[in-house]
């Protein structure tokens, strides 16, 4: 199947700082309407990250402040939209990791809501649905999932004995996480669904006899969860307990995005020789088998999609925009920035305005 990516001009987009230092306050940001993408940039040693706004072209238009520092982004999640809201996980001034904090950005009336996750430290994953905000963390070889009530703001807590668990999925009010038996010798990797109710947790995959890893984000669709992990996706069926497994053409599976009953699953590979170039494999989680493969142009660490456009990035310095071709057989490169950053900042994602 032939692949077509061509390469436009690059443009630098000067990430400049401006603003108090310091701050705990919200700040007074102006409503910017003709941003397409965001880059999230943050640092350790002042509570004052920001938003980049770029348009279609990749174009700076202007900037948002934030008064969280230390946002979190590549090793687990990154910084998401839903519901035309952009979500974070912020680790306190100077890596503080027990002032963890979420940062709920309301894109359209740029309101911000700082919930502070009290006596938490590490926190590891964030998840969020209508009712809910989930985050997930651990300390001494025990595993906090904390439920926090969206209307009631009221948290609601699960603690798990002797497993440290990284990542959370959450399935129509249902909570999973993976266990890595690694710390009791069982050398096993097995999917769990917890009760927050009871503080119990219940085996519904073993995935060991295939990886020992897990998996950083899932697809979801029809009441089925989708794990991509090296060159396997894990499906599990969360109505009937029933799971499978598909392999896929490429085994560095890094991160997912979603749209529809598609899921764009990139492959990155650091390692070895073959690693110049990550590849986009989609998987129709209606039929359940591989679409088609892409190829882009860097080792990229994130990905996201609306309608048939692709942003990513390489975690360090660029960030490009892609088109899917109407016959979703070829993918084209529109653009691509240099997003330089100083003053000991860096970036831990970029994201998609979803009211565009």
């Amino acid at each position: 199947m032939k692949k077509i990516i061509s390469m436009l001009t690059v443009l630098t987009i000067c990430l400049s700082m401006s603003g108090c230092s310091g701050t705990t306050h919200q700040y007074k940001n102006e409503l910017i309407t003709d941003f397409d993408y965001g880059v999230v940039v943050s640092g350790e040693q002042k509570k004052d990250s920001y938003i980049v706004c770029l348009n279609e072209k990749l174009e700076k238009v202007g900037e948002y402040h934030l008064p969280v520092s230390n946002i979190q982004g590549y090793g687990y999640d990154v910084p998401f939209v839903m519901n035309d809201y952009l979500y974070a996980r912020s680790f306190g001034v100077g890596g503080n990791k027990d002032d963890c904090k979420v940062l709920e950005f309301n894109l359209k009336t740029v309101e911000q809501n700082i919930i502070s996750l009290k006596d938490r430290v590490n926190v590891c994953d964030m998840k969020v649905d209508e009712n809910y905000i989930y985050t997930i963390s651990n300390l001494n070889m025990k595993t906090y999932i904390d439920r926090y009530d969206r209307t009631t703001k009221k948290f609601d807590e699960c603690v798990l004995d002797d497993v440290m668990c990284t990542e959370i999925y959450v399935c129509n009010g249902k909570i999973y996480t993976f266990y890595d038996h690694a710390g009791d010798e069982r050398d096993e990797i097995t999917l769990e669904e917890v009760d927050v109710e009871t503080n119990t947790s219940n085996t519904v995959m073993d995935i060991s006899e295939y990886v020992q890893l897990t998996a950083n984000e899932a697809g979801i669709y029809d009441d089925k969860l989708f794990f991509p992990i090296r060159k396997w996706i894990f499906v599990y069926d969360t109505l009937t307990g029933e799971y499978k497994r598909v392999k896929m053409p490429e085994k560095y599976a890094k991160a997912c995005c979603q749209s529809g009953n598609l899921l764009y699953i990139l492959h990155s590979n650091w390692r070895e020789s073959d690693s110049s170039k990550s590849k986009v494999v989609v998987f129709d989680m209606e039929k359940e088998e591989i679409l088609n493969e892409y190829v882009l142009d860097d080792v990229m660490e994130e990905i996201h999609i609306k309608d048939d456009v692709i942003i990513t990035s390489n975690g360090r310095s660029t960030m490009y925009k892609y088109r899917l071709n109407s016959d979703e057989e070829t993918i084209v490169c529109e653009a691509c920035a240099d997003l330089d950053f100083k003053n000991g900042y860096y970036y831990p994602g970029v994201f998609i305005n979803s009211l565009k």
